[in-house]
């Protein structure tokens, strides 16, 4: 996997964070226990997951354009 600096690792955690926050404004997270810590987990997850992914995505495809043909 390639290398992920503290500021891509920060934005994975904030698009996650706002994730869950733009989940529970527009109440979609359960209001039991439960299924309430699964979906903010599931939340907060796949919105860094997501962004970990593209960048990724990104640095690949910019590390492909720097290499010499």
């Amino acid at each position: 996997m390639i290398e992920i600096s503290r500021t891509e690792q920060a934005t994975a955690i904030a698009v996650g964070l706002g994730t869950y926050f733009l989940f529970d404004h527009f109440h979609l997270i359960p209001g039991s226990y439960e299924a309430g810590r699964i979906v903010a987990q599931a939340t907060v997850g796949l919105g860094g997951g997501t962004v970990i992914l593209v960048w990724s995505f990104i640095a690949k495809k910019k590390k492909d354009r720097d290499d010499p043909p």
